[in-house]
């Protein structure tokens, strides 16, 4: 009795020889149908978990989002509002207080207009030669030069200085600023104080010229003189630039020969003119009269002083309270008195 051969079962999730399937592929598959018979029996469920799904993820990403969109509204709002400094103009905007130079300046010019006896007393003392120290005449050649290089002193006046100069003396006061007067042989007298040839005022911790004076005889004028030039120059030179609306000082005794600087309150002017000297030349008559001698002397002065704002918009107040035409301050014109032309551009100044 032969043996009949017994069918082999295929292992579990594969096929056998004859393409047969195993229980399991067919649960798999018969899942797949209701799935798929549950997606035509109920569309619009399915719809609706699908579109659920998609708002999910929007209400998700837009949540997200949120943190990042409040700092970009709070830049953009903080941007557009000026910042509290800037709502203070003025507290940015220089002021007198907010360089040395215009400080001293300021402290200068109140010691001057107070009319305080004690300083009138100090200030001649410092510029009388019996009081002073003695100074080299190179170190005053060397500042003569430094004026004349920055374009503040003209050079007719410069010329005749750096070859006449014989006696020099310097001084200091109690605010730092230092004093420097020079002679020339035709002014070395007994009447030194009416004839000094040249006299510098210079602030020392920023070393800048606040006051050039010279005197000469009337030969070596210039025959004219660039105000507005010379005054741009001299701001340079004191670096006051920084500050804005530098103006002409008008109705002013400033006006047309100085700018002047609110925010700085600083005067810077030039004024040039002559006046008869008395001098002592020679050997006396007698022991006890010397030779009198008059002559008649040029002088060219550059001053920057403080005044506040307040205090020169007053001056043109009064001044305008006046007819048109007034000379108010009696300036009878320096410059006419020298023969000398004080000008700006075409226009004579003074």
């Amino acid at each position: 009795m032969s043996r009949e051969k017994q069918p082999r079962l295929a292992a579990p999730g594969s096929f056998d020889g004859r393409g047969s399937e195993t229980a399991a592929i067919k649960a798999v598959r018969a899942a797949e149908g209701n799935a798929a018979g549950t997606k035509e029996k109920h569309p619009r469920g399915y719809a609706r978990k699908k579109l659920l799904t998609v708002c999910t993820g929007i209400l998700v990403l837009a949540f997200s989002a949120i943190p990042a969109l409040a700092l970009w509204l709070g830049d953009v709002q903080l941007l557009a509002q000026p910042h509290e400094r800037t709502r203070q103009a003025g507290a940015l905007a220089l002021t007198s207080d907010d360089l040395y130079l215009t400080r001293i300046l300021k402290k200068n010019g109140q010691r001057n207009t107070a009319n305080d006896y004690y300083w009138q007393s100090d200030y001649y003392s410092l510029t009388n030669p019996d009081n002073m120290n003695w100074c080299s005449t190179r170190d005053m050649l060397d500042l003569l030069d430094t004026v004349y290089e920055a374009g503040l002193l003209p050079e007719e006046l410069w010329s005749y200085c750096s070859g006449h100069i014989e006696q020099a003396f310097t001084s200091s006061d109690r605010l730092g600023f230092l004093y420097y007067i020079a002679y020339d042989s035709d002014a070395v007298s007994d009447n030194t104080e009416y004839r000094y040839t040249v006299g510098l005022m210079v602030e020392s911790e920023s070393q800048k010229m606040v006051s050039v004076c010279v005197c000469v005889p009337m030969g070596y004028a210039p025959p004219a003189l660039q105000a507005q030039t010379i005054l741009q120059a001299y701001r340079d030179h004191l670096e006051l630039g920084i500050f804005e609306n530098w103006e002409d000082p008008a109705d002013t005794w400033f006006a047309g020969r100085a700018l002047y600087s609110p925010q700085a309150e600083v005067m810077l002017s030039c004024e040039i003119g002559s006046y008869q000297a008395q001098g002592f030349r020679g050997y006396p008559v007698s022991l006890s009269e010397p030779t009198e001698n008059y002559d008649s002397r040029f002088y060219y002065c550059l001053n920057a002083s403080s005044f506040p704002e307040e205090t020169v918009r007053s001056w043109q107040e009064y001044a305008r309270s006046f007819p048109a035409g007034t000379d108010v301050w009696h300036w009878s014109g320096g410059a006419d008195g020298a023969g000398v032309a004080l000008v700006t551009g075409e226009e004579p100044l003074g």
